[in-house]
């Protein structure tokens, strides 16, 4: 027996706390033959009815739905991994990240095979405390973000066109673009590219 001064049944509390929900605004759906007795949900006064009834019980035609607000252009979004040896910072896109023993080759050419220790690095878009999310913003950002890991006189090597696309016109050192791992004539063409490059 309770002395809370009302009923402590199961179905009291389950009362309760749906009355309580529905103050809030929450929907209470309850299912056929559960708690409550098998009553219908009743319906709240939200603006997503679809039909309502007037004072005398007639059907009101249904509420109008909101226009969707226009969303505004989806961000760019994109993961730039990679690695600097000595003077050459390599800038991979995370598609062909797979590939980066091969890149891994290329970048000790550009360095006269010198085996210097190699520093990773990664830049992600967007970033945290950007307000911008646009393309031209991920750009500067980027762009930045290679003028702080090369140096003054550093080489870089850009694989992919997100990256290629991303560097600009005025890149802040000598580049080397590939837009995928290549082999045959190609590698060999590759390799011309590395000896001739300033």
């Amino acid at each position: 027996m309770s002395f809370t001064g009302g009923s402590d049944t199961p179905a009291a509390r389950g009362t309760a706390r749906y009355g309580y929900l529905r103050e809030l605004g929450i929907d209470v759906w309850v299912p056929r033959g559960g708690r409550g007795g098998g009553r219908r949900p009743e319906p709240s006064d939200s603006a997503d009815s679809a039909t309502r009834q007037d004072a005398t019980g007639a059907k009101a035609e249904p509420a109008a739905k909101p226009e969707p607000a226009a969303s505004p252009e989806p961000a760019a979004t994109f993961d730039i991994r990679g690695f600097r040896i000595g003077g050459v910072l390599a800038l991979i896109d995370a598609s062909l990240w797979p590939h980066r023993r091969f890149f891994l080759d290329v970048v000790l050419a550009m360095n006269g095979w010198r085996g210097d220790r190699r520093e990773d690095v990664r830049f992600e878009w967007p970033q945290l405390l950007s307000a911008d999310g646009g393309e031209d913003a991920a750009g500067r950002a980027f762009r930045a973000f290679v003028a702080a890991q090369s140096g003054d006189d550093g080489r870089i090597l850009a694989v992919g066109k997100t990256v290629e696309g991303l560097l600009g016109e005025e890149p802040p050192g000598a580049v080397l673009a590939i837009e995928r791992v290549v082999d045959g004539a190609d590698r060999r063409d590759l390799w011309r590219r590395v000896r001739n490059l300033p």
